[in-house]
Order: structure tokens, then sequence, then C-alpha cells
């Protein structure tokens, strides 16, 4: 090219529609607001649920201090929406990890392992379950934990006492889990709940 030619001019894409601009700063929130909730769960989990700030949060997930407050308003709103991800979490891990066709045993495996691989996010998310006992806005969400193991229990039995009975085992042996200097392990879950259950 000689001197003083014009260059080859840059190949230029459509610019980005008002929609695309909208869908992207959507996708943006969302990868935020999930890693506050992440972020949310390891204060928790590392300090307990009183350690729970906006700020603490915020910083935790390596963002601005004021983005807690952008996507919730409040801390108990905050609260929420972790222990509704965590109840949605643990209903598709389910769906994941056991077979079409799982056994109490399976379950089993699935419940010991959130006692030894995973015991301080199970402590994490145990604390927040318990904790709407005292705060009654975060009982619906809570249930869902509730809901979610049901749906799995009625696989094995449709009596509503029996249900009743083997979610309770469920919260008991997990509970006592946490507390014990051995955990159970999937023999003893799965005993405890063929036993609860009838099978």
């Amino acid at each position: 090219m000689a001197p003083g030619e014009p260059g080859p001019v840059a190949a230029v894409g459509p610019a980005a529609s008002p929609h695309d601009r909208l869908d992207g700063r959507v996708e943006r929130g969302r990868r935020r607001r999930a890693l506050l909730l992440e972020a949310a769960l390891r204060v928790v989990e590392r300090a307990g649920v009183a350690a729970v700030t906006h700020r603490a949060v915020a910083k935790e997930a390596g963002l601005a201090a004021t983005a807690g407050t952008y996507y919730f308003a409040t801390v108990d709103e905050l609260l929420v929406a972790v222990i509704t991800a965590g109840a949605h979490r643990f209903a598709d891990s389910v769906r994941a990890l056991l077979p079409a066709e799982p056994s109490i045993r399976d379950f089993a495996a699935l419940a010991a392992g959130y006692l030894a691989e995973h015991r301080g996010r199970t402590i994490a998310e145990y604390e927040l379950y318990l904790l709407a006992a005292r705060r009654p806005e975060l009982r619906p969400a809570a249930r869902l934990w509730l809901s979610a193991a049901r749906e799995l229990l009625a696989r094995w039995s449709t009596d509503e006492a029996t249900l009743r009975a083997a979610l309770a085992a469920c919260d008991g042996l997990l509970l006592q889990g946490l507390i014990a200097d051995e955990p159970p392990g999937a023999d003893e879950i799965a005993g405890t709940l063929e036993h609860v259950l009838g099978r």
C-alpha cells in the first residue's frame, strides 16, 4: 500500500440491539446474585449466621460493598434466598446423583456424603434451617427442604404417618451425625430408614 492510501476498513459487526444489551445486563445480574448466595453460605459455614451482613457477603463474593443491598433489601431477604437456593440445590443433586430408580441404600449413601465430604456445608444449611424456628419469615423457604425430602421418600411409602416418621428420622440422623465424633455411614442410615419405612 502506497503512503497516503487509506488502509483497509475493518469489518464492523452490527451494533448490539437494546434487547441484547438488556439480556446481557440480566445475565450479569443473575451471576452476581448467585455469587452473593454462594458467598453468604460460605460466611455461614465459616462463622455462623450472626456473621452475615450485606458488607461481609459482598466482600466474600468479591463485589462492591453495596452489591448486597442492590439485590437483597434486607439480610432476612438474603437468608430466605440462600435457604431457597439450598433446597433447590438439594433437590437437583438428588435427581443428578441418584439413579432413575434409587434404592433406600442409594439415598443413604448420598446422606452419608453430606455428613462426611460436605459436612461444613451441611452444618451451614442446618443452621439456616433451624433459624426459621425463630424467624417466621424464613419458614416457607425452610419447608422447601421438607418438601424435597418428602418427594424422595414417597418413592418407598405413601402412608402419611410413615412418611412423617421417615422425615423425622432423616433430620435426627443428620443432626446427630453432625455432632458425633464418628458420623453414621451409609449402612447405618439405610438400616434405620428401612426399619422406619417397613422395607
